[in-house]
């Protein structure tokens, strides 16, 4: 997310939309906030002879805030986000890796356990 240090308030929009919030930051400038809302995963553990078919829920949720100082350029940043580059969980969709997190492996757990 360095490479946004010195972007203008207008080019973060442009990349990542309307922020989901805009507060001042206490200096003059202002923190523009996107938040990602809570994502709630149910992975399914299939039986085995030691356990029960069991369900787990995980809950995500994830932010990115970009401060903004009083010319309008991007002075700091902050996220909560694993990779800590913001623009593939905002603006891109799902990453590979979370596709196969909360699809693929949900999937094959609910094959397996009803196919014993």
């Amino acid at each position: 997310m360095d490479e946004w240090m010195g972007k203008t308030e207008h080019q973060v929009i442009m990349r990542f939309g309307a922020p989901t919030n805009i507060t001042p930051d206490g200096e003059g400038g202002k923190v523009l906030m996107y938040e990602r809302s809570p994502q709630a995963t149910t992975v399914f553990y299939p039986e085995t002879a030691y356990s029960y078919a069991s369900a787990q829920t995980y809950t995500n949720s994830y932010y990115l805030q970009f401060y903004i100082d009083k010319s309008g350029e991007v002075y700091s940043w902050r996220t909560n986000l694993p990779d800590q580059r913001g623009e593939r969980q905002f603006s891109s969709g799902l990453t590979i890796a979370a596709v196969l997190f909360f699809i693929v492996i949900p999937i094959i757990s609910v094959v397996l356990a009803f196919s014993n």
